[in-house]
């Protein structure tokens, strides 16, 4: 479960990497957390989608949740607790930002209000007086509560939707209350995404809890794959992190590259051709149930890519009964798999989100 958004934000100065948030197979919240990371690109403002025109921020000292760094879950006080703790904070913040901003509360177009306790932020958004119309989804019943990600995941989904000229407020308890307010720019549509986010695979929570390594689980009974040498992806760090194929003398292009034409033979150098963005078409497909992985089964693609170049890679988001011949792909670094603590990431296919409007008839 990753959401990635593209997009240009001035004067945003914080950003998330991937964030996990886990608790206790056995306590309330333990089924509601969730994984994402999101990124924004910093720019001037003649270049921006949104703009930041508000900032307002509230703390006070108490205990909230903790985790020590030996330990795999969070720990937690009680929701009624928090949501005593957040309440004077967000009305601090609310009267800060709505003096700075010149308006008040209702007149926001669009209101995310967001943070790790549940109780405190359905309080928040009564006292704030949000109404449902401006209200965003918070997605918990999709893809749970992602923490740290959590309200750049909603500014990034809410912003895939926006108009031009729309005023958003990001309302963030965390250790704290923290409101920004954003207005969106005439740029917003035209640079929006090509693709539309992916769509949400089920995952059972017995999987779920296997990937975050808090439930140990038999692996595969299939040879261990072997783990990542140094040397060889240093050596071929174009390839592996920029997927990068080369164009031999004709014009052939080969994937991966080659210093030798396999058509003509010829050993003049090769130029490099960046593949990594480069859209693609499902030539075969093959759903292999035994090869090693711990979400089985694994399905494997030959695909053509526009402009030359063959590559058998595996297929992600997406199952084996919605994968076709002509379906139309693009390249997405993933994890391949992780042998002895050492996370192996290469690069996968995934469905275009046009990719109904393939190339079969």
């Amino acid at each position: 479960m990753v959401a990635k958004a593209g997009v240009t934000l001035a004067s945003l100065k914080a950003s998330c990497p991937a964030s996990t948030r886990t608790a206790s197979i056995t306590a309330d919240r333990g089924g509601d957390g969730g994984d994402a990371a999101a990124a924004f690109v910093f720019g001037p403002d003649a270049d921006s989608v949104a703009v930041e025109f508000a900032r307002a921020t509230a703390t006070a000292e108490f205990m909230d949740r903790w985790r020590l760094p030996s330990e795999t879950v969070v720990s937690a006080w009680e929701d009624r607790f928090g949501e005593h703790a957040y309440q004077p904070l967000v009305v601090a913040a609310a009267s800060e930002l709505t003096r700075q901003a010149g308006v008040t509360i209702d007149t926001f177009d669009r209101v995310i209000v967001t943070g790790l306790h549940n109780r405190a932020t359905r309080t928040a958004t009564r006292n704030l007086g949000v109404t449902p119309a401006q209200l965003v989804a918070d997605l918990a019943g999709e893809i749970g509560n992602t923490g740290a990600a959590h309200p750049w995941l909603l500014l990034a989904r809410t912003l895939d939707t926006a108009e031009p000229g729309e005023t958003i407020l990001l309302v963030h308890l965390a250790d704290g209350c923290i409101m920004r307010a954003f207005r969106t720019t005439p740029h917003l549509t035209a640079r929006r995404p090509r693709r539309a986010p992916s769509a949400t695979l089920d995952v059972s929570y017995a999987d779920a809890l296997t990937w975050r390594n808090v439930l140990e689980r038999e692996p595969p009974r299939r040879p261990r794959p072997d783990v990542p040498a140094a040397p060889p992806a240093l050596r071929a760090g174009d390839w592996k992190f920029g997927f990068y194929g080369s164009v031999d003398d004709v014009g052939n292009v080969h994937v991966p590259p080659a210093r030798v034409s396999l058509h003509t033979r010829s050993a003049a150098p090769p130029e490099p051709v960046r593949l990594a963005d480069t859209p693609a078409t499902i030539v075969n497909i093959t759903v292999d149930r035994l090869a090693y992985s711990m979400s089985p089964p694994v399905i494997v693609a030959i695909v053509d890519f526009d402009g030359g170049g063959r590559y058998q890679c595996t297929l992600t988001d997406t199952t084996p009964d919605e994968a076709r011949i002509g379906q139309r792909v693009e390249m997405t670094f993933r994890n391949l798999y992780t042998q002895d603590g050492v996370h192996n990431y290469f690069w996968k296919a995934r469905p275009l989100a046009d990719s109904a409007a393939d190339t079969t008839t």
